[in-house]
C-alpha cells in the first residue's frame, strides 16, 4: 500500500510541477540566418520571420536543465517528433517526452536537445528552414538566441514602438527608449553598404541611384552603436532592443545641405533607418530592415 501511495503521489507531482513552475515569455532567433522562429503554413516551426512576426512561447523550467515551451494562445506545448522528419510543432496540453527539451545556455545563446530521441534541434531543414530534432552535434544551425519578451502591453506582442519625434534643428532624434535594452551581442553587427532604400510606400531607389547608394556607409557594433556617412552627412545613433524588436534611438546627423538627388536619398535612408522595427538576413552577408508594418525599408550588404 505504501508503494502504491508513493507512486500515485509521484505521478501527481510530475503532472502539477510544469503548471506550477514560473513561466517566462520568450522568442527565438536563429544564429545561422538571423530570422526569428514562427510557424509556417503547415504548422511546423521554422526560422522564417522578422521580429514582429516571431512566435512567442512561455518558457517553463522543469528539473535541472529541462524545459518545455507553451503557446500562450492555445495552451498547447511545443513538441518534436512530428512526422518521420521529427519536425517541431504544437502538440497537446501536456508535457511528456517529445514535449521536453534539454536547454544549454551560453549568454544569450542556447541549444535544445529532445529528451525523447536525444537529438539536437536544428533549423534550416528543407527549403522552408524548418526545425527538427535531427542533429548529433550542436553547431551554427543548432544555435539560437533566446529573446526575453515583455508582455505588459498585450498578450501577444510587445506593442508598437513610439512614433519618431519631429525633426528639430536639422537633426533627426528619438527620445529615450521605453522598456528597451542595449544589445550585448547584436547578430547583425558589421560594416555595411546600402544596396537599396525603400520609401514608406515600398518603392525602391536602386537602379538610377546606384552610384549615390554605394557611397552610403553604416557601421554597427555589437553593442548596437551606429555610425556612418549618408553620402552627404555623417550620423550616429544607438540600436536598442524592445522584446523581439529593434529600433534606433538617439539618432543625430549633421545638417549640411545636399544636392537634390543626394538629399532625397539621404531623407529616405534616414527615414528607413529610424523606422527600424525588425531585422532579418544572413550575418556577415545581407540584412533587411523592416518598419512596423513589415515593409522593407533598407537592404544592406556587407562591405568586403
Amino acid at each position: 500500500m505504501f508503494k502504491l501511495l508513493s507512486l500515485a503521489a509521484a505521478i501527481a507531482v510530475s503532472l502539477l510541477t510544469p503548471l506550477a513552475a514560473s513561466a517566462e515569455t520568450v522568442a527565438f532567433q536563429s544564429r545561422q540566418n538571423g530570422n526569428y522562429l514562427a510557424f509556417d503554413s503547415s504548422g511546423v516551426l521554422a526560422a522564417r520571420a522578422a521580429g514582429p512576426e516571431a512566435q512567442l512561447f512561455e518558457l517553463i523550467r522543469l528539473e535541472r536543465d529541462r524545459v518545455a515551451f507553451r503557446d500562450p494562445s492555445s495552451g498547447r506545448f511545443l513538441r518534436a517528433g512530428v512526422t518521420a522528419a521529427t519536425y517541431l510543432a504544437l502538440g497537446e496540453r501536456h508535457i511528456r517526452g517529445w514535449e521536453t527539451f534539454e536547454m544549454r545556455q551560453d549568454g544569450p545563446d542556447i541549444t535544445l536537445r529532445s529528451v525523447q530521441n536525444g537529438k539536437f534541434v536544428r533549423a534550416g531543414v528543407g527549403p522552408e528552414t524548418r526545425l527538427a530534432a535531427v542533429s548529433e552535434q550542436a553547431r551554427g544551425w543548432e544555435t539560437f538566441r533566446l529573446v526575453p519578451v515583455t508582455m505588459q502591453r498585450g498578450p501577444a506582442s510587445t506593442g508598437p514602438a513610439p512614433a519618431p519625434d519631429t525633426l528639430a534643428s536639422g537633426a533627426a532624434r528619438r527620445g529615450p527608449a521605453t522598456e528597451a535594452n542595449v544589445p550585448a551581442d547584436l547578430w547583425f553587427a558589421g560594416r555595411w553598404r546600402v544596396a537599396d532604400v525603400h520609401d514608406g510606400a515600398g518603392r525602391g531607389m536602386a537602379g538610377l541611384n546606384d552610384r549615390i547608394l554605394r557611397e552610403i556607409e553604416i557601421d554597427i557594433d555589437r553593442s548596437g552603436r551606429v555610425a556612418g556617412y549618408s553620402g552627404c552627412n555623417h550620423f550616429t545613433g544607438q540600436i536598442v532592443e524592445l522584446g523581439v524588436r529593434n529600433r534606433v534611438e538617439h539618432f543625430v546627423t549633421q545638417k549640411r545641405g545636399c544636392a537634390p538627388a543626394r538629399g532625397e536619398i539621404q531623407r529616405a535612408f534616414y527615414d528607413g533607418l529610424t523606422a527600424m522595427e525588425a531585422v532579418a538576413g544572413s550575418p556577415g552577408r545581407m540584412v533587411e530592415v523592416f518598419d512596423r508594418n513589415g515593409r522593407t525599408r533598407l537592404r544592406l550588404v556587407a562591405q568586403r
